[in-house]
């Protein structure tokens, strides 16, 4: 399964060699670990590294909590805030959206997601009386799923449309969309390894698009217990 993981992998390397021309190569790294402590709630936690200039240099590296809590089996809210940091500037970001999964066919998961967030390098009232970046997004996002048949392993494609308000004319603008892969691989113990890669077409004049490869690592603690507890089970039965 590992080797099945990492073809699929080197499959998508060159999407990235058509790419360079043109665009910066940038890299993410992501660990997290995330936990439902009802059937309602839960909570994660996230740690991003980012590399960019073709994967040659230091860009920010960031911090997030985000609460979650199922509406129903189909909806969920998901609230959040997020901390970023570079060697020029600090970000503040609270954001906020609905997400909706649902099952198409056997193994096919269809998910959309719509989401409002606010950035600012501070808080201070003064400050964002000048602040002149964009920092109120609309996000909406549509992608799926596939989960390949008596494997832990899964496939997902998605696009995602960023729409933004001027600060000076108060005007939504469509400002980048979105366009990704992405591979995840379930392991016990309620660990999942994921790899993918998302290309942003920008908007603006100067074209800063960048394509942007991605690894990540979650471990849900509540899988963590149940497995444990499954476990302990099963020796209790065996005595």
């Amino acid at each position: 399964m590992t080797k099945k993981f990492f073809v699929i992998w080197l499959l998508m390397c060159p999407l990235v060699v058509l790419g360079q021309e043109n665009t910066d190569l940038q890299l993410r790294m992501v660990p997290s670990v995330s936990y439902k402590f009802t059937k309602k709630w839960g909570v994660a936690v996230a740690y991003r590294y980012d590399i960019y200039k073709d994967l040659q240099e230091f860009k920010s590296s960031m911090f997030q909590g985000e609460i979650r809590y199922d509406l129903s089996k189909k909806f969920r809210l998901e609230t959040g805030y997020r901390f970023r940091t570079s060697y020029t500037e600090d970000q503040h970001r609270i954001y906020g959206g609905l997400r909706y999964d649902q099952e198409i066919i056997t193994g096919l998961k269809i998910f959309l997601a719509t989401k409002y967030q606010f950035s600012t390098g501070s808080f201070d009232k003064e400050y964002m009386a000048i602040y002149d970046r964009p920092n109120h997004v609309l996000r909406e996002d549509l992608s799926f799923e596939y989960t390949i048949p008596q494997t832990k392993l899964s496939l997902s494609v998605g696009t995602e449309f960023f729409i933004k308000q001027d600060n000076t004319t108060k005007e939504w603008e469509l400002n980048r969309i979105r366009s990704s892969f992405g591979i995840d691989n379930k392991f016990k113990y309620g660990n999942t390894v994921g790899i993918g890669i998302f290309y942003d077409d920008k908007t603006n004049p100067r074209k800063e698009d960048r394509i942007v490869l991605v690894t990540k690592y979650n471990l849900s603690i509540d899988d963590l217990i149940k497995k444990i507890r499954k476990e302990r089970l099963k020796k209790e039965e065996k005595k």
